[in-house]
This record gives C-alpha cells, structure tokens and sequence, in this order.
C-alpha cells in the first residue's frame, strides 16, 4: 500500500483561513503574528532572522506548502492546531 503526501492530498489554507476558523473557535480574534508566535512555539514554524518571515520547520513538512514565500496549511493541520489549542492558551496565561 502506497502512503500519500499529506500535502497535496489534502485541501491547503492560507494563513487568513486559518485565523478565521481560529476565531471562529475561540471567539478571539488572530493577528498574524500571535498566529505565528502560537505555531512558533509548538515548533512549526522559526524565524532565520529576527527581521525575516516565518518559514515551517521539519516538525511542519507532513503539513505546509511553502512556495514563492508563502505558508499553506493542509486540513490536518489545522485539526492539529484545534487539538493543541486549549493546551497552548493556558500555557500563554
């Protein structure tokens, strides 16, 4: 039995998408960067640089498309971050 890739087997999002379903969750709004602080600190994403963009680390590779400089996340990822999130906001406390 072959294994897919989950990166292109599963629909991508653009970061506005996962902050609006994010919001849509949580009832509070998603600025870009707390999106990227949050996923920074649950290891998917770094900065090379301080003055860099974010880019998707190894732990992130079965779950973002980076392209031309642009984060999109599959479907499971996405689940994984609703999954993590109540555990990460209290960790933010």
């Amino acid at each position: 039995m072959m294994t897919q890739n989950t990166e292109y087997s599963q629909p991508q999002h653009h970061i506005d998408d996962v902050r609006k379903k994010l919001r849509e969750v949580t009832g509070r709004e998603w600025s870009r960067e707390s999106f990227y602080t949050m996923v920074a600190k649950m290891g998917y994403v770094e900065k090379i640089n301080e003055d860099w963009q974010w880019q998707p680390t190894e732990k992130a590779e079965p779950f973002a498309n980076f392209r031309n400089g642009v984060i999109k996340w599959n479907t499971a990822f996405v689940d994984l971050i609703l999954q993590q999130l109540p555990k990460q906001l209290t960790l933010d406390i």
